[in-house]
């Protein structure tokens, strides 16, 4: 009897134990390029590189960035993604390698460059970022969704989202496509079209057609906080657009869909 209570009690402290222990938060680490002011990416206008460093594994994917492919209407476009996966490697000696063996860059491209990955690799700023429990973007289901940089809510009012000033982001999701419009109330929407990894959406930002003198808002961030970086201008009239451009949602959380109806397509 002793015995059997003696177990009990050892069952009982180990389950206790398990329940407290808090489990550490997996860290992962993601690296993209920010070219400098008034530089255009050495990747070059419709191309972008994403690394990350998760679970001991280092991933370099390599993306062309949906073009059209004539001016048809309904629009067609094109995209291709490259990956190339380090195994059992940490993030500063998968970059070691991509310098020292052109190899590696030239097969993640699909083509070799003279220049090779040290104009990228100076470029490369990393941020480490725990697993939260929450669902990333990458991670939700197809549909529309809105997001915005203020706490955790089921309903957030026109007048809330004024008086804090608040961003927001409307966007459908279609697989790991993503057109939306970010933006604050009463200001123009940035349209951007792209590709998600994680929680940071990287392509194509069109700024509305009467968006003031844009060549000069290029390759920086378009608001005071960061979270989105505007690539090179490129004008085409009224297809003008930023690219390549990044949308960090990593602080935003999801809020009441509202009034205004989701984007499917920049203009």
């Amino acid at each position: 009897m002793s015995k059997f209570l003696s177990l009990s009690v050892l069952l009982a402290s180990i389950t206790t134990l398990a329940i407290s222990t808090p489990v550490k938060a997996e860290v992962v680490t993601r690296c993209q390029i920010q070219p400098r002011a008034n530089q255009p990416s050495p990747l070059g206008m419709r191309t972008t590189l994403d690394v990350e460093e998760k679970g001991g594994d280092v991933t370099f994917t390599y993306k062309n960035l949906p073009t059209p492919v004539s001016a048809d209407q309904p629009p067609v476009t094109i995209e291709q993604s490259r990956t190339m996966i380090f195994y059992k490697t940490t993030l500063a000696a998968a970059r070691e390698r991509m310098l020292k063996d052109p190899k590696y860059f030239a097969e993640l491209r699909g083509s070799s460059d003279a220049e090779g990955f040290k104009p990228i690799n100076d470029l490369l700023v990393c941020q480490n970022q725990a697993s939260q429990n929450r669902s990333a973007i990458a991670d939700l289901a197809d549909g529309s969704y809105r997001v915005w940089n203020g706490a955790p809510s089921f309903t957030v009012t026109d007048q809330q989202l004024l008086e804090k000033g608040a961003y927001t982001f409307l966007f459908t999701k279609t697989g790991n496509r993503i057109v939306g419009f970010f933006a604050r109330p009463n200001d123009d929407s940035m349209c951007i079209t792209g590709t998600v990894q994680g929680n940071t959406i990287t392509g194509v930002v069109n700024p509305p057609a009467r968006f003031a003198n844009p060549a000069s808002r290029q390759n920086r961030a378009f608001d005071s906080a960061g979270f989105l970086r505007l690539g090179a201008w490129s004008d085409r009239g009224n297809l003008g657009a930023f690219s390549p451009s990044t949308l960090n949602l990593t602080n935003f959380n999801r809020i009441n869909i509202g009034q205004r109806k989701a984007p499917t397509l920049c203009r």
